[in-house]
């Protein structure tokens, strides 16, 4: 089993604004349907004016431990697919299927044409993958105030062999 999740870890001190301000905000699983719809389209590009390096600092700790899994991963909370950028550095990591709350941040991630497999999932519910179905799974800013709770471990779990 392995898992790396992370909370957004940004630029020290650099207050919150904007629709990143909001994200913090949400409580329930619509409201982030309902956000994340109209943040996709801008989502990269405010996250990289913010100083966002959460995608890139989770995978290097990633690829440290799992530098020869071959197996299939899951990018939980994949949102546009940033963590897929640098997943698909590692050449081992050759079977990556992206799961969101967000089918407009699904279709940012879409353009990409870098993941196996790209469905929406709400992690508060049980979602389409059988038990044991993923070597390891890997998600940045997903598990945060507003977004899922610790619930969603016990359904991530159960999906990873």
């Amino acid at each position: 089993f392995a898992f790396f999740a992370s909370s957004i870890i940004m630029t020290a001190y650099k207050e919150k604004t904007g629709m990143l301000a909001d994200a913090y905000k949400l409580h329930t699983p619509e409201d982030n349907i309902n956000h994340y719809a109209t943040w996709a389209n801008t989502y990269e590009k405010d996250l990289e004016d913010y100083g966002y390096v959460a995608p890139q600092r989770v995978v290097s700790a990633f690829r440290e431990h799992f530098s020869q899994l071959e197996g299939k991963i899951l990018d939980a909370g994949c949102g546009t697919g940033l963590v897929n950028d640098f997943l698909k550095q590692q050449p081992a990591f050759k079977h990556i299927d992206g799961m969101d709350i967000s089918q407009e941040m699904l279709d940012e991630a879409r353009k990409r044409s870098s993941y196996d497999r790209l469905f929406t999932a709400d992690l508060t519910n049980t979602i389409d993958v059988v038990d044991a179905h993923y070597d390891a799974i890997i998600s940045v800013g997903t598990f945060t105030h507003g977004h899922v709770g610790p619930s969603g471990l016990r359904e991530l779990l159960r999906c990873t062999k």
